[in-house]
Protein backbone atom coordinates (compact mmCIF):
# COMPACT_ATOMS: atom_id res chain seq x y z
CA UNK A 1 0.00 0.00 0.00
CA UNK A 2 2.70 2.26 0.94
CA UNK A 3 4.25 2.04 -2.68
CA UNK A 4 1.06 2.28 -4.41
CA UNK A 5 0.87 5.74 -2.19
CA UNK A 6 4.06 6.93 -3.17
CA UNK A 7 3.25 6.10 -7.03
CA UNK A 8 -0.11 8.02 -6.48
CA UNK A 9 1.32 11.32 -5.22
CA UNK A 10 4.63 11.41 -7.75
CA UNK A 11 2.21 11.04 -10.49
CA UNK A 12 -0.14 13.40 -9.50
CA UNK A 13 3.04 16.07 -8.23
CA UNK A 14 3.67 15.47 -11.94
CA UNK A 15 0.60 16.59 -13.37
CA UNK A 16 0.36 19.44 -11.42
CA UNK A 17 4.10 20.27 -11.86
CA UNK A 18 3.49 20.01 -15.79
CA UNK A 19 0.32 21.92 -15.74
CA UNK A 20 2.36 24.88 -13.79
CA UNK A 21 5.34 24.83 -15.56
CA UNK A 22 2.93 25.23 -19.06
CA UNK A 23 1.34 27.95 -17.13
CA UNK A 24 4.21 29.93 -16.64
CA UNK A 25 5.49 29.00 -20.21
CA UNK A 26 2.20 30.79 -21.29
CA UNK A 27 2.65 34.11 -19.13
CA UNK A 28 6.15 34.11 -20.47
CA UNK A 29 5.63 33.90 -24.01
CA UNK A 30 6.20 36.58 -26.47
CA UNK A 31 2.83 35.98 -28.31
CA UNK A 32 1.51 39.77 -29.02
CA UNK A 33 -2.33 38.64 -28.69
CA UNK A 34 -2.16 38.00 -24.73
CA UNK A 35 -0.08 41.43 -24.14
CA UNK A 36 -0.40 45.26 -24.36
CA UNK A 37 0.92 47.27 -26.67
CA UNK A 38 4.08 47.58 -24.42
CA UNK A 39 4.81 43.75 -23.74
CA UNK A 40 2.75 44.23 -20.02
CA UNK A 41 -0.01 42.12 -18.90
CA UNK A 42 -3.51 43.58 -19.01
CA UNK A 43 -3.95 45.54 -15.66
CA UNK A 44 -7.14 43.81 -15.00
CA UNK A 45 -5.78 40.24 -15.74
CA UNK A 46 -2.43 41.07 -13.69
CA UNK A 47 -4.18 41.85 -10.67
CA UNK A 48 -6.78 39.25 -10.93
CA UNK A 49 -4.10 36.95 -11.43
CA UNK A 50 -2.67 38.22 -8.14
CA UNK A 51 -6.07 38.14 -5.78
CA UNK A 52 -6.27 34.57 -6.76
CA UNK A 53 -2.75 33.78 -6.16
CA UNK A 54 -3.14 35.91 -2.94
CA UNK A 55 -6.32 34.18 -1.75
CA UNK A 56 -4.63 29.98 -2.26
CA UNK A 57 -4.20 28.80 1.51
CA UNK A 58 -2.48 25.86 1.01
CA UNK A 59 -0.01 24.26 4.19
CA UNK A 60 3.06 22.18 2.11
CA UNK A 61 4.35 21.69 5.70
CA UNK A 62 1.56 19.07 6.53
CA UNK A 63 1.11 17.21 3.26
CA UNK A 64 -2.41 17.08 2.76
CA UNK A 65 -4.15 16.08 -0.44
CA UNK A 66 -6.37 19.01 -0.21
CA UNK A 67 -3.60 21.26 -1.24
CA UNK A 68 -2.66 19.40 -4.33
CA UNK A 69 -6.40 19.65 -5.71
CA UNK A 70 -5.84 23.58 -4.18
CA UNK A 71 -2.94 23.76 -6.98
CA UNK A 72 -4.63 22.02 -9.56
CA UNK A 73 -7.26 24.64 -9.11
CA UNK A 74 -5.37 27.66 -9.04
CA UNK A 75 -3.71 26.66 -11.86
CA UNK A 76 -7.48 26.28 -13.77
CA UNK A 77 -9.01 29.27 -12.64
CA UNK A 78 -5.61 31.44 -13.98
CA UNK A 79 -5.88 29.49 -17.42
CA UNK A 80 -9.57 30.83 -17.35
CA UNK A 81 -8.80 34.92 -17.13
CA UNK A 82 -5.54 34.67 -19.60
CA UNK A 83 -6.72 35.74 -22.61
CA UNK A 84 -6.39 33.65 -25.43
Amino acid sequence: MRAALDEIVRHYSLDVGGELAELERSLRADDVTRRTRNGALPVRTAQRALQIIAELDIRPDRGRPKDLARLRRLVRELREIWPE
